[in-house]
């Protein structure tokens, strides 16, 4: 609402005589994608103009809501964020609607996005891949090894609950019908001799099933945070006594619960963006950037993810089998 009224305000304060405006991005606004849990943002986005607003009313005479009509303009590369210290306050009081974030961007043009989108992979590759860009048997045997690992990790929870010590009953179940992929069903995805299309529906069944592993790890943490946060508030609400109405809302509670609600939510989020097991924002950009890579490319990404996974797990076992030790 706050952005609303500001858009408006400045349209109205901009525009001369003749109707034109003498700022570039007054009375617009930008548009990215946003995963809810991590807090993260996509760093391309896409600048909005507006066009017309409607102010919603309660009996009270209060703004309610206000309805937008806006139409896309530009794509654009978020640069940096100007006021990153109220991403806190939004997140904590966002039914208030009294702050947002500001950012510096800049205009994409002449196929800059695919550049930028390019760019952003160029970090994930390695410079051998980056010379090479090839993607032979040895690479398909290295990320099915990876991958099998992995999958043995999840699956042998009985016997070693690394992967799965931390996930409910629901997620321990899922990760159990994780399919086995060999070398070959690596390979075939990038290499399929003429047969390109089978090549390219393959790759992306093949991020699927890594893209569920990543949703189901993700869905698990949300349900255990769900669940510390709920009894947090439940406790909470009942310490200030008469009757106890549920849901309990997050701005009925003391100033000092809502910011260890917060800061429970905040390590949580830190710790599930450190293990690398985004399922959003990972394969939206890898989806984006499918015309500017090729399929060795993407191959040679999806395949760091796995790795970055086992090599957490495998970090995290080592751990637990050195603080056993220290414990005898």
């Amino acid at each position: 609402i706050r952005m609303a009224q500001d858009l408006q305000k400045n349209v109205n304060n901009t525009i001369g005589n003749d109707g034109s405006s003498n700022e570039k991005f007054i009375g617009r606004f930008c548009v990215s994608l946003l995963a809810s849990d991590t807090g993260r943002i996509s760093k391309v986005g896409t600048i909005m103009r507006l066009v017309e607003t409607e102010e919603q009313k309660d009996y009270g005479g209060n703004i309610r809501k206000i309805v937008v009509k806006c139409i896309p303009e530009n794509t654009v590369r978020i640069r940096s964020i100007v006021n990153p210290k109220c991403w806190r306050e939004i997140r904590e009081n966002s039914n208030e609607n009294k702050q947002y974030l500001k950012a510096n961007v800049e205009v994409l043009v002449d196929g800059s996005e695919k550049e930028d989108e390019r760019s952003s992979f160029d970090v994930i590759l390695s410079d051998n891949d980056k010379q090479s860009r090839s993607f032979g048997e040895q690479e398909a045997q290295s990320i099915a090894s990876d991958y099998d690992a992995v999958r043995l990790m999840y699956l042998n929870s009985q016997n070693n609950d690394v992967a799965t010590g931390t996930l409910p009953p629901f997620a321990k179940e899922s990760v159990k019908h994780l399919p086995a992929l060999t070398a070959t069903d690596f390979f075939r995805a990038v290499d399929a001799g003429t047969n390109h299309e089978y090549a390219n529906q393959s790759f992306w069944e093949i991020a699927e099933v890594w893209q569920r592993l990543c949703n189901t790890v993700r869905e698990a943490r949300r349900c255990i945070l769900r669940s510390d946060v709920n009894e947090i508030s439940v406790a909470a609400a009942m310490e200030k006594g008469g009757m106890l109405n549920l849901p309990v809302k997050r701005e009925d509670l003391p100033y000092d619960v809502r910011t260890k609600l917060f800061q429970i939510e905040d390590a949580a989020w830190q710790n599930y963006l450190s293990c690398g097991m985004d399922p959003v924002l990972d394969f939206q950009g890898l989806l984006s950037a499918s015309s500017s890579l090729n399929s060795s490319e993407q191959m040679m990404i999806l395949g760091n993810m796995i790795e970055n996974e086992r090599k957490r797990l495998e970090a995290k076992n080592s751990l637990r089998l050195l603080l056993d030790t220290t414990d005898k």
